[in-house]
């Protein structure tokens, strides 16, 4: 996200024709973020659910979950209080529907829940072709779980990036793992990175084949291997091809190790952050949007669109920058430690309700 705000480009980052390995693998990165965000979410709710009862976890999960997707609703339109009203449903809210999915089926034995979102991931990609749309309804349902869309009308646009299928699964299964978290640490450790190892060996096996799993096949690149290697890993986010996922959970899980014995100095830095998660989330989205805008009437047109720029909507004073990128969301991070590291000691000393959502 901070790539898209502070790096306007007059191409897009994976765009294997103009881009560089480096302003690629900048927004490639970013992609793992949602999935891992997703996946620790089911084991959060498994946690959760092994010190109290699923009774107590289902309607956590069903309130979680309905505070979520009413985040995204206010977010979305607060972010654009002016003109026509858009709604962007994202990674918020489809975490929200994700949970309320979760509190029905955590009722399931561990395996079904298993078995189910694995079924889910590995064949989503099945329904790619399907088209729906014998009424308005059907369509916006068709879309809402499988199939991302922008649709306008009536003065109203609704962009849903996040559909349901298979977003939910990750989170079940997640979920599914969770009784890993209790098993001693190096067995912890085995596990996770055996499902690693597992996952990518599934995507190069699969992507070599360039057949299912994935829209977009790899091609030899005319710019050299470097390029072929990046169109190698060059996967569908939205929808989240199952590919997407093999390589994004795949590296996450392979590495767990590293995450479990990190420690130090940065590692308590990243953990400030990492406890107030959404919190973070919403400043970090007010400091960077403010900021951008900023950005943009300084060195971009007012009356184009800063975020999708064409080539009469760049100042000639503009140019892109990947240093500038990483400056910026260097001195943007300090900007929001300080502020990360207050609430997480308020909360630490508060039992306030509503504490627990933020």
């Amino acid at each position: 996200m901070f790539a898209i705000f502070f790096g306007v480009t007059s191409y897009r980052p994976d765009d294997l024709l103009h881009t560089t390995p480096a302003v690629f693998m900048t927004r490639w990165i970013t992609s793992v973020c949602a999935p891992t965000f997703i996946f620790l979410s089911g084991l959060s709710a498994y946690l959760y659910c092994s010190k109290t009862s699923p009774q107590q976890t289902t309607v956590f999960l069903l309130k979680r979950g309905v505070f979520f997707i009413l985040l995204e609703v206010f977010l979305s339109f607060a972010g654009k209080p002016l003109g026509p009203p858009i709604l962007i449903l994202q990674v918020i809210w489809v975490i929200g529907v994700s949970m309320i999915i979760l509190a029905g089926l955590l009722w399931l034995p561990r395996r079904v829940l298993l078995s189910f979102s694995m079924i889910v991931i590995a064949t989503h990609n099945f329904l790619d072709p399907v088209t729906v749309g014998n009424s308005a309804w059907s369509s916006l349902l068709w879309h809402v779980a499988h199939n991302p869309v922008v649709m306008t009308g009536h003065g109203f646009t609704l962009f849903i990036s996040y559909p349901l299928i298979p977003w939910f699964a990750v989170m079940v299964l997640g979920y599914g793992l969770g009784p890993w978290m209790q098993a001693p640490l190096a067995q912890r450790n085995k596990n996770f990175m055996l499902l690693g190892a597992s996952f990518l060996l599934a995507f190069v096996v699969l992507r070599f084949l360039n057949g299912y799993g994935d829209m977009i096949h790899w091609q030899t690149q005319p710019r050299g291997e470097i390029y072929t290697l990046l169109s190698f890993i060059k996967v569908t986010k939205y929808p989240p091809s199952l590919l997407f996922i093999l390589i994004t959970l795949g590296t996450v899980t392979l590495l767990w190790p590293l995450w479990e014995y990190w420690r130090g100095a940065t590692s308590q830095f990243v953990l400030t952050f990492g406890k107030v998660a959404i919190f973070f989330y919403l400043i970090h989205l007010f400091i960077i949007i403010s900021a951008s805008n900023l950005l943009a009437n300084v060195f971009m047109h007012p009356t184009g669109g800063w975020w999708s720029p064409g080539e009469s909507t760049i100042s000639p004073l503009y140019h892109f920058s990947l240093l500038r990128v990483y400056l910026l969301w260097i001195v943007l991070l300090a900007m929001t430690y300080p502020l990360c590291r207050w609430y997480k000691q308020y909360k630490a000393a508060h039992d306030y309700w509503w504490l627990k959502y933020f």
